[in-house]
């Protein structure tokens, strides 16, 4: 039983920190590359391949930082766990 419990912290740590890259991705995509942009023109503006990019990109960081402190604790339940169980 604490061997299938460890394998569930570990299954949802790579879940999670699965969900956190995905969402840095966007992060960086929609805001992050374009906020000196962003500030010369105060609204949105279209990039070089289409897409129309305003300020509020930033709320993907959000999820991601969620999810990174919840891939951290389900890593840290795995290592208390994984030493609980060698001894």
């Amino acid at each position: 039983m604490k061997k299938i419990k460890l394998y569930i912290h570990l299954i949802l740590a790579v879940v999670y920190t699965t969900f956190f890259m995905f969402f840095t991705f966007f992060f960086y995509d929609r805001y992050w590359k374009w906020r000196h942009e962003l500030e010369e023109v105060e609204t949105s503006f279209i990039t070089p391949d289409g897409s129309n990019v305003t300020s509020s990109g930033f709320v993907w960081i959000i999820p991601a930082v969620v999810f990174s402190i919840l891939a951290l604790i389900r890593i840290i339940r795995f290592l208390k766990d994984r030493h609980s169980l060698n001894q």
